[in-house]
């Protein structure tokens, strides 16, 4: 809920009905007051609605489930090389410890994936508050119209990518908790005692 949160705030943030016209009315006061021209405010940040044309972070499930699919085969190489010539009383034994072996590295790879998916999320907040606007806020101190436009396009192209973002964090915890809750620590013991009750038989 937290993350979602933070995900709405910057939403908000950069919400271009609320800022572009703050600027607009800082340049202009301050034109003003300095005695100087107008500034031009007509660019508008439909200028800027190639989505491509920005630098901000980017993540797909594809990317996250790739990488997890690395790890599961970088780990099933390593196990082979390590226990592929070891002596095993019969084949039931090294298939049972290959199968529990390979269940905790799956359990630690998706618990990973999960991580990705939130990490990112942070990497966008802290992209839009570290990088865009500290540049947004210098080129409005600086009369720089345009690049305070193009600062703000970019922090929106940016929280538009929050959303999905959340979304992607939220999918991939959801099959963390599937599998193991105690791997969520002390949440994950919160949310199961929460479903137990839940799903437990009300008394009439």
């Amino acid at each position: 809920m937290a993350v979602e949160q933070s995900v709405a705030s910057v939403a908000r943030l950069v919400d271009v009905e609320t800022v572009l016209p703050a600027i607009d009315t800082v340049l202009l006061l301050t034109a003003l007051r300095d005695d100087e021209p107008v500034p031009d405010l007509s660019l508008p940040l439909s200028s800027f609605d190639e989505e491509d044309c920005w630098d901000h972070p980017r993540l797909t499930q594809e990317d996250l489930d790739r990488a997890f699919k690395a790890a599961l085969a970088w780990a099933d190489q390593r196990w082979e090389e390590i226990w592929g010539d070891h002596s095993w009383e019969g084949l039931d034994e090294r298939d049972s410890q290959r199968a529990e072996d390979h269940a905790d590295v799956e359990q630690e790879a998706i618990k990973d994936r999960a991580g990705r998916a939130g990490a990112h999320v942070m990497e966008l907040i802290n992209y839009i508050g570290d990088t865009l606007w500290p540049d947004l806020v210098e080129a409005v101190e600086s009369g720089a119209r345009e690049r305070a436009v193009r600062a703000l396009a970019a922090a929106c192209a940016a929280a538009r990518e929050a959303e999905p973002a959340y979304k992607l964090y939220e999918v991939n915890l959801s099959v963390q908790y599937e599998l193991s809750p105690a791997s969520l620590g002390a949440m994950g013991e919160l949310l199961g005692n929460f479903e137990t009750w839940l799903t437990s038989p009300k008394a009439e």
